[in-house]
């Protein structure tokens, strides 16, 4: 299943189109990334971890805690084991972490979506960050131009409570 879940994904990079209008900054959307039973897995997952799992951002951002999957911001943390997660939530996110975070084939899907864009040639030396995040209400960011070692923002948002009718 997991190496149909990434094909899944990167076919829908793959179809997705590059928008320009924002000079400087192209980028692209995708709805239904995942599979929907995957995305209806991950949803329950990340909805069941306890908070404490969660750390504040920065005293800057009261309002958005994160659970770091990888190495961590500027990558200075070891790759996260999930030793404080459930033995489900950690099975989910260890296979998620090998999946998209380990494997190189997500990465390189990015890369030649954007190769009219950018021209890098150390794809190799790249460390993903990747991190669960749940924003409280109040919490707001805008556009902003992010560390000059980044050159990808991806985001993948869920519903991170349970909605009631």
């Amino acid at each position: 299943m997991s190496n149909k879940v990434l094909q899944y994904v990167i076919d829908k990079i793959d179809a997705a189109k590059i928008e320009t209008d924002i000079k400087g900054f192209p980028y692209f959307s995708v709805e239904e990334v995942f599979p929907s039973d995957y995305y209806d897995k991950l949803v329950d997952v990340h909805q069941s971890i306890e908070g404490s799992n969660f750390k504040s951002l920065s005293k800057f951002y009261k309002n958005r805690f994160i659970l770091d999957l990888n190495c961590g911001e500027n990558n200075n943390q070891q790759k996260n084991n999930f030793k404080s997660l459930k033995s489900e939530e950690a099975s989910f996110l260890k296979e998620f972490q090998d999946l998209f975070l380990t494997d190189n084939r997500l990465r390189d899907a990015f890369f030649r979506k954007y190769g009219d864009y950018i021209i890098y040639p150390f794809k190799d030396s790249i460390i993903p960050q990747c991190r669960l995040q749940r924003d409280l209400k109040g919490y707001k960011i805008g556009p902003h131009r992010d560390n000059l070692d980044k050159l990808f923002s991806v985001m993948f948002y869920t519903p991170t409570v349970k909605m009631t009718n």
